[in-house]
């Protein structure tokens, strides 16, 4: 029995929802039309297409300036048209096509390696994008663990041991894991010395260890559900945790009046 074995190189076919079909223009099409779209939808550039629906080039800023510059006044999108347009097919893995976007502006996505019909178009705004839906769930959760850690600094670390049964292993709390941090968390003691005012225990707990199961899903590659859904949930926790780390910075009533008693 054979078992298939994933493609562990990401692919364009793998953002393939984030490729939207693009506006074109026609190469006998007028130069008005061209401009009008892509001022309307604040466009770079245009695929051009040929009568019978296939790639030619594209029509951009640069093209048609470069045109004007050297006095062509017609008024037909052919003539400003660049044949030099970068192809690639929804195969092609992402960080070969990040490069052509970096040099070149954009590419074309193809139906495939031999169509000239095209799918879609890729833009360097568009690969920044894609890069921070992808990169944004670890660095929240990168800043969720040192939130996390500068609350339970106040712990021993003679203690923490103690707790989650470690010896040598535990050299400081960065070699916590994020279950480490629940098992903490949910003993009463450790909870009481956190003095996390105005906090629910219990949903506290469910809480992170929801976001403990998102976080093996992403160190793994293998997030399940909505990613959207899961970098929202990661963002509000994230948000909750600042706003904890910044009140209990804030000098407490007490502190104030004891200033003002020294002062006195």
């Amino acid at each position: 029995m054979s078992c298939e074995i994933e493609d562990p190189i990401i692919r364009l076919k793998q953002i393939k929802d984030n490729i939207s079909k693009p506006e074109f223009i026609y190469e006998h099409d007028k130069l008005d039309k061209a401009i009008t779209i892509m001022r309307i939808n604040n466009y770079s550039q245009l695929p051009v297409l040929s009568n019978k629906e296939e790639l030619i080039g594209y029509i951009s800023w640069t093209t048609i300036g470069t045109a004007f510059s050297q006095g062509v006044q017609l008024d037909i999108v052919k003539h400003y048209v660049n044949k030099h347009v970068i192809k690639v097919s929804l195969d092609t893995p992402l960080l070969n096509a990040i490069r052509s976007i970096y040099e070149h502006d954009f590419v074309c996505v193809m139906d495939t390696d031999t169509s000239n019909k095209i799918s879609g178009i890729i833009t360097t705004t568009d690969i920044s994008l894609q890069f921070l839906e992808m990169a944004q769930p670890f660095f929240l959760l990168e800043q969720i663990e040192k939130i996390i850690r500068k609350l339970i600094k106040i712990i021993p670390l003679c203690e923490i041991k103690k707790i989650l049964n470690k010896n040598t292993q535990l050299n400081s709390i960065n070699d916590l894991t994020f279950g480490n941090y629940i098992s903490l968390i949910k003993k009463d003691n450790i909870w009481e010395k956190l003095e996390l005012k105005y906090v629910d225990k219990e949903i506290f707990l469910r809480e992170f260890d929801e976001i403990r199961n998102i976080r093996n899903g992403i160190m793994h590659f293998k997030p399940s559900g909505n990613t959207h859904d899961k970098c929202n949930q990661l963002e509000k926790i994230y948000n909750y945790l600042t706003s904890i780390i910044f009140y209990r910075s804030l000098p407490s009533s007490s502190d104030s009046a004891s200033g003002e008693n020294r002062g006195m």
